[in-house]
Order: C-alpha cells, then structure tokens, then sequence
C-alpha cells in the first residue's frame, strides 16, 4: 500500500492534494483528519463563501476574502510572531469544535478535524501548502489562506455558522 493512501473515504480526489503520510503514522493521521461527504463539504463551502463572487480569484474576489487577497499581495506582517505563533494565535478561541481545510482544486473537497489536528497536520507537512484552501474553524471568524504556495495570509469571514446542526 502507497504511504498516501489509506482505508475508508481516504482514496483518489481524497488524496490527490495530501502529503505523504509516513505509513508509521496513517492510522493516526486519517483517524483525525477525514475528508467530508460531498453534500457536507458543499454546505461548508456555501456558508464560507456565502456572499463572496470569485472567492479565490486574486483580483476578482469580493467580500471577505478580496481583502484576504490584499494580505497576499503584500508582505506578511506577523509582528514578532512567526507563522506557525500567528495560526495558533488566530485559531486558539476554537479549540473547541471542528476547523475546516477548504481546498480550491478540482473536486473542491474539505477536510475536517478537531482545530489542533489541523495545526498539527500543517506543521508535520501533510496538507499541500502549495494549492489553495482557506483554513478556518465553526468557532472563530479568523481564516487563514494558503495561495499558490503563500500563507498563511489573515482575514476575518462573515459571522455565520458553518455546518448545520449542533456544533
């Protein structure tokens, strides 16, 4: 078996954007982070970028995330924090609930964890930092946006639920 792919949903799209997984830590790495059912990665992906045209369109974009694109287009500014300070910083008042990887690519598939997980999985290197997704979390309004191998650029999303349902 290939060291990226593994048993259950994780197989072709699922995998196509993930890093290579060290076969020693796949059971725990797809026991964390699962890719969302089409219909629940949808619902996600309309309540992020409800509002916004041409969300992830450098120049096109409006909304929230046109000025996510401005952060791109200038030089991070993290003050004294480094990127991985700044993530931990951003997402430290959603620690309780799920956070979401919202990839651009072909297939648009979400992935979803617990907020730490996510952070986790950045920082080992299994998610592609090289493709587009935004990062954010049910709890907290900060997004994070990885674009074209930049990021992480912050922003603030609109003020609505994610998912449907209890969180």
């Amino acid at each position: 078996m290939s060291s990226n792919i593994g048993p259950g949903n994780w197989t072709g799209q699922a995998t196509s954007k993930l890093r290579v997984v060290p076969r020693v830590q796949w059971d725990f790495f797809a026991a964390r982070l699962r890719p969302l059912a089409n219909a629940c990665a949808l619902a996600v992906r309309e309540q992020l970028f409800a509002g916004v045209i041409h969300p992830f369109h450098y120049k096109r974009a409006k909304g929230w995330m046109a000025i996510v694109f401005k952060a791109v287009l200038a030089v991070p500014d993290y003050g004294r924090l480094t990127a991985d300070e700044m993530l931990n910083e951003a997402f430290a008042d959603a620690g309780v609930g799920p956070a979401f990887v919202v990839y651009h690519y072909v297939g648009h598939p979400v992935y979803a964890a617990e907020s730490a997980t996510v952070l986790d999985c950045l920082r080992r290197g299994w998610l592609e930092i090289g493709a587009e997704f935004v990062l954010c979390a049910e709890h907290t309004t900060n997004v994070a946006l990885y674009w074209e191998g930049y990021g992480p650029n912050f922003g603030k999303r609109s003020n609505r639920r994610l998912m449907r349902g209890p969180v």
